[in-house]
């Protein structure tokens, strides 16, 4: 399964003819997952959970909402989630592109991190009750706008590099800085 998070908000897994599905869109079981698959070791507790999409309820009616959103999740995909006590964990793989450009970004393939960048970060999510998870969305698509434009700036100054006459010009207006130099560690 690949979760598309730059650009567009969806789940994809491969189908019968080779071409990608489209699994779900742009819904709260999404952001569920999505939250848990970037959140250190794929682990996130119910209760951070249950705050951060269904704050505007009350605690014990969040927590239901929550196993009603897993059930809805698990009839649409399987199993990615397995239910440890307190915790959700992932469970199977799932490719992010946001970590795959986090990886590009920090291993130097600028021209990889470049092309998987395909937008904002989860722009077109809202849902009431979910505020804290917007407010998260928006400190990813911060950082990660940051480092696609410290990309384009390293990928910009290699290429005047490679042509004296536009580097002398071009160079002096540019920063020294490594690209991707805000790269996440985490959520």
């Amino acid at each position: 399964m690949l979760l598309r998070t730059l650009g567009t908000f969806e789940l994809l897994a491969p189908g019968e003819d080779g071409h990608p599905v489209r699994l779900m869109g742009p819904q709260k079981p999404l952001a569920m997952l999505a939250y848990i698959a970037l959140a250190p070791g794929g682990r996130v507790s119910r209760d951070h959970l249950a705050d951060l999409l269904w704050q505007n309820l009350a605690p014990e009616r969040a927590r239901r909402t929550l196993r009603q959103t897993l059930f809805a999740l698990r009839q649409k995909v399987g199993d990615v989630l397995v239910a440890d006590g307190e915790y959700l964990t992932l469970a199977a793989p799932i490719a992010v592109d946001r970590l795959h450009f986090d990886e590009a970004c920090e291993q130097g393939r600028l021209e990889e991190a470049w092309r998987t960048y395909g937008g904002h970060f989860i722009a077109d999510f809202a849902s009431s009750g979910s505020a804290p998870f917007e407010h998260w969305c928006d400190r990813q698509r911060t950082r990660l706008r940051a480092a696609w434009f410290g990309v384009g700036e390293a990928l910009v100054q290699a290429k005047l590099a490679g042509a004296p006459r536009l580097g002398r010009v071009m160079q002096p207006g540019f920063s020294q800085r490594t690209p991707c130099a805000t790269s996440s560690r985490g959520t």
